[in-house]
């Protein structure tokens, strides 16, 4: 009798030991995909850092969604075109097993979308009121492409009588179709009583020309961002000076 129980735990004990050694070695670790990267929206060329925070993986396939791919753990890249790309990271393991993870990044144009004024100067540039009856400024704003004597501005306006003293004040431009490219732009703020017709000297606040697409500060997680004018005026009083935001957000256009 005794020797037929010790037959029998023996019968059940090998096969098991060698189930579980034969399992652990042909599978490895099961890695787990996942990446981060520095930038949601960018603009066309612009680069983006993406990179690997996966474990377990021994290896590594990107694939940006615009036909270009990597194979290196962290991975520096850019898009020519315009448009949502889904970026998928594909981690594979010591045994073999694959894991994947997928985001978006938009690539398009920074587009007008507010107008902050902090400061504009009361007096104008011949050091009279801006109004004589003492109402405040009807401001414009003109945007557009600078061409010299033939530039292209689209006109916004922003408010009329405007209490100087209410700033500072934020608008939003709803259904602007404005959108910056790589150029020259010229950026006038104008008290313009009249309709407008053209840039008056004893009119114009400020006429700027400027790149909107390098100038100014972006989130590059949100996409929002801002391009800062600000004239500084005279040091001891102040007097001139302006202080406005131009709000932009990348978007398709």
């Amino acid at each position: 009798m005794n020797i037929k129980k010790k037959s029998l735990l023996i019968y059940l004990v090998i096969p098991i030991i060698i189930f579980s050694s034969s399992c652990s070695d042909d599978e490895g670790p099961t890695p787990v995909a996942t990446f981060t990267q520095d930038k949601l929206f960018a603009l066309a060329n612009e680069e983006i850092v993406f990179t690997s925070t996966s474990t377990d993986g021994s290896t590594f396939e990107w694939d940006f969604g615009d036909g270009n791919s990597g194979s290196e753990e962290s991975f520096t890249h850019s898009y020519s075109n315009i448009g949502t790309f889904t970026v998928t990271l594909t981690a594979i393991g010591s045994g073999g097993l694959r894991s994947n993870s997928s985001a978006i990044v938009t690539i398009g144009v920074r587009g007008l979308v507010g107008i902050d004024l902090n400061r504009v100067p009361e007096l104008n540039s011949m050091g009279s009121p801006r109004d004589d009856d003492g109402t405040g400024p009807d401001l414009q704003l003109g945007v557009g492409v600078d061409m010299g004597q033939q530039s292209l501005v689209s006109i916004i306006t922003i408010g009329q009588d405007i209490d100087l003293s209410s700033l500072p004040l934020s608008g939003d431009l709803e259904g602007s179709d404005i959108n910056f490219t790589d150029t020259a732009w010229i950026i006038a703020l104008v008290d313009n009583d009249e309709p407008f017709e053209e840039f008056e000297s004893n009119e114009q606040i400020i006429l700027a020309s400027l790149n909107p697409t390098t100038n100014g500060e972006v989130d590059s997680m949100t996409g929002a961002g801002n391009i800062p004018i600000i004239v500084s005026g005279n040091a001891e009083t102040g007097a001139g000076a302006l202080d406005i935001n131009l709000r932009f957000q990348i978007r398709l256009p």
